[in-house]
């Protein structure tokens, strides 16, 4: 990102200023008004730079072809993962998402066998917390909770872990603390 600094009357950077109105404005006369005042002031030398910088453009169909968004529906219906696809083609998971929902494809989603329904009831039963088991599987606490529930398993009631006492709890319960 080149950067003019003009210097004005008042000794303030006006071609800084002018450039950041027109860069992160989102209304397309903007662009034109700003273009205009920063031609007015610069000199000769410092106008070709600034006509070449265009504004930064935030709507996705207008930074992708319709050609690109294709590769990446083919690309997600071929196997590839949406953190792949975010990476190639310089997405937010969202962006992806939303390309994917408007060309009508089917969101992949990794189904429990029975088998994993039954290791989380025995992990739960054990005495574990639901945001453990569901760190060690690898899988969204709420994945795990619907799981549970669908398998009628009866829930705990939620408590912090208590992982050391302090010293006011020991001097609750008589002890010294040292």
């Amino acid at each position: 990102m080149q950067r003019c600094h003009k210097t004005g009357v008042n000794g303030v950077r006006d071609i800084t200023s002018v450039e950041t109105v027109r860069r992160y404005s989102k209304q397309p006369h903007m662009w034109r008004s700003s273009k205009r005042l920063a031609k007015l002031l610069t000199s000769s030398s410092e106008r070709s730079e600034l006509t070449h910088a265009l504004p930064h453009v935030h709507k996705l169909h207008q930074r992708l072809s319709d050609e690109t968004a294709a590769m990446l529906v083919r690309d997600y219906k071929s196997g590839a993962s949406l953190a792949d696809l975010q990476q190639t083609y310089s997405l937010s998971r969202g962006s992806v998402q939303q390309l994917l929902r408007e060309a009508g494809v089917r969101r992949r989603r990794r189904s429990l066998t029975d088998s994993n329904v039954s290791e989380l009831v025995e992990r739960y039963e054990s005495g574990l917390t639901i945001r453990e088991i569901a760190s060690q599987q690898e899988l969204p606490k709420t994945t795990v909770q619907d799981a549970l529930a669908r398998a009628g398993v009866v829930m705990r009631q939620a408590a912090r872990r208590v992982i050391c006492p302090t010293v006011s709890d020991q001097e609750d319960q008589g002890g010294s603390p040292y």
